[in-house]
């Protein structure tokens, strides 16, 4: 998702703040209101999308934004650099300047610019100190979500380059103050996070009064202030600043009311309805009965522009439309102003989920007539995979769901019709890679090896993400579909069946009988399936089992991360300053003892860490039930048990020096748990509460919030031994 889509969502997002069912969320009065704003649910309910040949869409603003983005970003940063000598960057800069608005600013765009950010990374290692170039780098690593210290350091450097330079346009001075803000909170720095938010702030106010947007600009400018991190913070500022801005009066308006719909939720928080307050309540319906005033009002003055329209969909579903409002209407207004407008579309699929007393048959009726408009040149179609991935994401059962008839017929006619459209060519990878993924989860194997034998090569790194939400590796979908397509298939699914049931001895002798008769990527999914086999007889014994690695880290899982193993048996992790898990496909259960030993090479004190996963499964949204032991920048080395669901303040830490090489031990037995660092007792029979400890056919493994781009950390002698079997 790229910025100014990302960015012009928050009103929509906003509203999840983890609320599961309306009525657990509100008042018997607000659910009347949001069943009345809903009108008549159900497939018949949904009506054509109608687009007009005329129609506005996302062409037209990029020509906008183009035209804007040369006058001033492109020409002021090329004039400056023309201007000096012997600059060895100065010819690949004028490149990246004229190619990376084109790819950050582009509101189709779904792919995160993996290479983009690696030529802004060549730039800076170059030496580039141009701001403005200096911060598109920073723009593509934000949205790759790569390098948090690239983007601070980029962002740092083009504001000191800024302050020599007086007629910079604050635009400029925006994107850096957010972007340090956003990576000062990723980093835990919060003093300076409050410092860079201000500054953002202060900006914003001034890029629209120092010709940064020209009077006629007003609608970029709105698409380019909602774009960061400092939402939340620049809504409560905007609600004071927008009626003073030298902007037309719908713009005005247009920010206030989408600032009071960020307000509110903020009054109401993000808990039960039983936890919010009588003063957030009221908080709430008065600045939502504020946005809608605002809103209108700005349609009513510009219904050309889809802004207003779109975030009254938001009021409506929440309870405050008036005089017959519904979803509908108001969606038909925004579209009629842009018909590709992407917020309009997820707005919308978010007020028909089940929790606003919508359901999962009125996402897929919306998402359907969405396909039925054919328009692949734009991202219309891709509404129903989006309404299919919300539905998977309640219902948990993804493979049962993709496999209904009327699901699958659907998806392939969307990932076919992306494929065939020429002026898609440019996506080609990207949309094979989404073809065979979305074959393979229909359960169409044959066609999806038609599609991987079209994409000749491995999968596209958006493609991978739908996998990793549902848990899968390319290296797992490629061994069910080589298997699915082999001679072997149904021995295989009968061996699976018998491994599933706990028949071991079964599903090998299967497993060794048809694995001759195999080849390529099919024989070595069934050497995989016998290495796991062989770990789990071992570990029934009572034994304590290596968990082997090999540099084709056969056998493990990756989720995420950057990962290899050596001929010696070390996993390795080279930091990417992002999290990163990787999971061994064995079942151990929620009885075990597992041991491993760490060290990390780091350039000086930085963060290091190492966490035992425990309680994994296929089944689980989250792999971060943990023991970890680790420190951040100059702080103590602590130990504490817990799962990514935990904050700080719930959490219990333990200071246990680290050493060069550090040894852990988890003992897991009856919902209790012992960690030991080094021979020192962090924890002894602790009961954790909000800990699922996971299934009989739960998984261990390793992983960390954040692996330090600085660090190369170093696992060893993995070893688990199951508790409760007879050799015990």
């Amino acid at each position: 998702m790229n910025l100014p889509t990302l960015v012009l969502l928050f009103a929509a997002t906003s509203l999840s703040m983890n609320l599961l069912r309306a009525e657990e969320f509100a008042p018997s009065d607000f659910i009347e209101k949001t069943l009345r704003a809903m009108g008549k649910r159900g497939a018949k309910a949904i009506p054509p999308i109608v687009i007009s040949p005329d129609a506005r869409d996302f062409k037209d603003v990029e020509k906008e934004h183009q035209a804007w983005w040369e006058r001033v970003l492109v020409q002021p940063a090329l004039a400056r650099f023309e201007a000096r000598e012997n600059l060895a960057w100065k010819e690949d800069a004028a490149k990246f300047l004229r190619e990376a608005p084109l790819i950050l600013f582009c509101e189709q765009s779904v792919d995160r610019p993996f290479q983009l950010s690696e030529k802004g990374h060549q730039l800076v290692t170059a030496g580039c100190d141009e701001p403005t170039v200096l911060l598109l780098a920073a723009l593509a690593d934000f949205r790759c979500g790569t390098d948090r210290r690239f983007v601070e350091n980029c962002a740092t450097k083009a504001l000191k380059a800024l302050e020599a330079e007086p007629t910079s346009k604050a635009i400029l001075a925006y994107y850096a103050n957010d972007l340090l803000a956003w990576a000062y909170q990723h980093g835990g720095f919060p003093k300076k996070r409050k410092g860079a938010v201000d500054k953002t702030i202060a900006a914003a106010v001034r890029m629209a009064e120092d010709g940064s947007f020209l009077p006629y600009e007003a609608e970029i400018f709105i698409r380019q202030l909602y774009w960061g991190s400092t939402s939340d913070e620049l809504a409560a500022a905007m609600i004071d600043q927008a009626p003073k801005l030298p902007l037309p009066s719908w713009a005005r308006l247009t920010i206030l009311g989408r600032s009071e719909i960020t307000v509110a939720w903020n009054q109401r928080g993000g808990g039960w309805a039983s936890t919010v307050t009588d003063a957030g309540w009221q908080g709430f319906s008065e600045h939502l009965a504020k946005a809608r005033v605002a809103l209108v009002a700005a349609w009513k003055e510009n219904p050309k522009v889809p802004f207003a329209a779109q975030s009254m969909i938001t009021v409506v579903m929440a309870g405050n439309g008036e005089n017959g409002e519904t979803v509908q209407l108001w969606f038909d207004r925004a579209i009629a102003a842009q018909c590709d407008y992407t917020p309009a579309y997820t707005s919308v699929l978010w007020a028909y989920r089940p929790r606003w007393s919508g359901g999962h048959e009125l996402m897929l009726a919306f998402g359907k007539a969405c396909v039925a408009t054919k328009r692949y040149d734009l991202d219309i179609p891709l509404t129903f995979t989006r309404a299919c991935n919300d539905i998977v994401s309640e219902i948990g059962d993804w493979r049962g769901f993709y496999q209904r008839p009327d699901i699958a017929d659907v998806l392939m006619e969307v990932s076919e019709g992306f494929v065939r459209e020429p002026t898609r060519k440019h996506e080609l990878v990207m949309r094979q890679s989404f073809l065979a993924v979305n074959a393979w989860l229909t359960g169409d194997c044959k066609r999806a090896a038609s599609a991987l034998e079209d994409l000749g090569g491995p999968l596209h790194a958006e493609s991978l993400l739908k996998l990793e939400s549902h848990r899968v590796t390319e290296t797992q979908m490629r061994e069910e579909i080589a298997i699915a397509n082999s001679p072997v298939a149904a021995e295989v699914e009968n061996a699976l069946a018998l491994y599933e049931a706990g028949n071991l001895t079964k599903a090998e002798a299967i497993f060794r009988r048809i694995e001759p008769t195999a080849s390529g990527v099919a024989k070595e999914g069934i050497r995989e399936h016998l290495l796991v086999i062989e770990i789990e007889k071992n570990l029934i014994r009572g034994d304590w089992v290596t968990l082997p690695v090999s540099p084709d880290l056969r056998g493990w899982l990756q989720r995420g991360g950057n990962w290899s193993g050596t001929p010696e048996g070390v996993l390795v992790n080279t930091g990417t300053d992002t999290r990163g898990a990787i999971v061994h496909r064995a079942r151990v259960g929620p009885d075990f003892e597992i041991r491993v030993q760490y060290s990390v090479d780091a350039e000086g004190k930085c963060c290091r860490r190492c966490d035992i996963l425990f309680g994994w499964n296929d089944g689980f949204q989250e792999p971060y039930n943990i023991a970890a032991h680790g420190q951040g920048g100059k702080s103590a080395p602590v130990a504490w048990i817990g799962n990514k669901n935990q904050s700080d303040k719930e959490l219990k830490f333990v200071k246990i020096p680290q050493e060069e090489t550090n040894h852990m031990l988890l003992h897991s037995e009856n919902g209790k748990l012992t960690f030991t660092i080094n021979g020192k007792s962090a924890f002894s029979d602790l009961t954790p509460e909000n800990l699922d400890f996971g299934p009989a056919d739960g998984r261990v493994g390793i992983g960390s919030y954040r692996w330090c781009r600085m660090n190369v950390t170093r696992i060893s002698k993995i070893e688990v031994r199951k508790l409760g079997t007879k050799a015990n």
